[in-house]
């Protein structure tokens, strides 16, 4: 046979087996993969959240990202570019993001001040980063005030979760709600004996609310209780998790009413659990996960699937350093590897996940690199199983 012929045939035969290769479930591949995306932050990040144009909002500690200075947050094109326009600047630590419909951006935290401007706590931007200047509560209890939870309603009102004493002026005991504009829904009075660190809004318009508590108006409840619209307690709604030591950190509705709930408490193997929408425990759902300090942090996937985060070292009886995955039904996604993060100085870890479409993910916490590449506290992921158009 002649070379030229010879080659012919060996450039079709690779293109062919290239074809099979790529008709291999890609679910068979173990991932995620890292992508370009790298904020280049130079200090912890503890939230994340997603505008509907795809650009990424961070949160944290840091005073640089994309190596420009940014104060605690910043916001970055979907092609991973800092936004060079957007630049509200916190004075102190920004834990908690979240998106209005009408793009608007509220943002709370330890801060005192919001673009050079009085903002206790919580503060509220324009869709281009400038202060909201008609939104200004106060929450307060001296140094130590912090909102660490911040959920919508459907009418607009907001619900803070936090670490405080008062919200303008008026005593409130780490519970409240505000009207669209800021001012304090006095009508929504709920006194808790511990902080607030979770806070959910569930469709028929009923509130969860998790932390480390134990009392509501003095009557014992324990660390996860549900609320009616008007703060009444509901009395229907029976989590278990009473122990001292115990933490309810983050919650995700399922739109059938199932509750996951993460956290520390109960059994080394229940940092994430699952509840009916009475409360009691799904146990059918038991991703048996190893706590350290526990579950910091969670998000249901579209598919059913929940990324989670925080201080554990195994999931399913298999090895998973602080970032896992489980399937809908609780059982580990052996397809889902999380990459190593390392730091040169501090423990490495993951304070934050979100979930987004087209098989992404994103991460923030303590690191400076993933798998060995430089990532700077932030970084996104995708699983090559459900990838198709996304980023480079």
């Amino acid at each position: 046979m002649p070379f030229r012929t010879i080659a012919r045939f060996a450039t079709r035969a690779g293109r062919l087996l290239l074809g099979l290769a790529c008709l291999i479930p890609a679910a068979a591949q173990a991932g995620p993969t890292l992508d370009s995306f790298d904020p280049r932050a130079n200090d912890s990040v503890y939230a994340l959240a997603a505008q509907a144009d795809g650009r990424l909002l961070v949160g944290g500690q840091f005073t640089q990202a994309g190596g420009q200075a940014r104060a605690r947050i910043a916001r970055f094109r979907p092609d991973g570019n800092l936004d060079a326009g957007f630049d509200p600047g916190a004075d102190g630590i920004v834990s908690a993001l979240l998106v209005q419909p009408d793009a608007k951006i509220v943002l709370a935290g330890w801060f005192a001040q919001v673009h050079g401007q009085p903002r206790a706590r919580i503060a509220r931007v324009n869709a281009d980063g400038s202060l909201d200047a008609a939104f200004s509560p106060v929450v307060s209890r001296s140094s130590s005030a912090a909102v660490f939870a911040v959920a919508r309603q459907a009418d607009g009102k907001l619900l803070i979760g936090g670490q405080f004493d008062a919200v303008n002026g008026q005593p409130r005991s780490n519970l409240a709600r505000l009207h669209a504009d800021g001012r304090l829904d006095e009508d929504f009075a709920v006194t808790l004996d511990g902080y607030v660190k979770a806070v959910a809004v569930q469709a028929d318009g009923r509130i969860l609310v998790g932390g480390i508590f134990t009392r509501v108006g003095g009557a014992l409840e324990g660390h996860l209780i549900r609320l009616e619209a008007d703060g009444r307690l509901d009395g229907g709604f029976g989590a278990p998790f009473y122990n001292p030591g115990e933490a309810v950190n983050a919650l995700a509705l399922q739109p059938d009413g199932r509750i996951l709930v993460g956290g520390s408490f109960g059994s080394p193997a229940l940092s994430l659990v699952r509840l009916d929408a009475d409360g009691s425990v799904d146990d059918s759902f038991q991703p048996h996960v190893s706590q350290t300090a526990g579950v910091a942090a969670l998000a249901r996937q579209a598919d059913g699937k929940v990324l989670f985060c925080g201080s554990f070292g195994s999931v399913g009886g298999q090895p998973r350093k602080n970032l896992a995955r489980v399937n809908a039904d609780g059982s580990l996604d052996a397809t889902f590897l999380p990459p190593a993060a390392t730091h040169p100085q501090y423990t490495p870890g993951f304070n934050a996940v979100l979930a987004q479409p087209g098989g992404i993910s994103l991460v923030g916490g303590v690191f400076t690199a993933l798998d060995g590449a430089p990532r700077g506290f932030a970084a996104r992921l995708r699983d090559d199983a459900i990838y198709a158009d996304g980023f480079d």
